[in-house]
């Protein structure tokens, strides 16, 4: 787990579930509350066939362009 954790804030352990880090425990939940969709969304995914991954520095680009999203300027 300090492993996976190394440079992330979530991982999953295998047959146990997942861990979520962050400055507070609602952040924490949050980041939780995400890693649950994004598993969502990788198992309907898979429904269609094999996933395509986005290339990290794409990732990076989309993740920019969120910061901030819907908050007031």
């Amino acid at each position: 787990m300090i492993e996976a954790l190394r440079d992330r804030t979530g991982c999953l352990l295998q047959n146990h579930g997942t861990v979520t880090t962050g400055e507070d425990l609602r952040s924490a939940y949050d980041r939780a509350l995400q890693l649950e969709w994004m598993c969502q969304v990788w198992l309907a995914a898979r429904g269609a066939g094999t996933p395509s991954l986005l290339p990290p520095e794409e990732i990076d680009r989309v993740a920019a362009k969120l910061r901030g999203y819907g908050q007031p300027r």
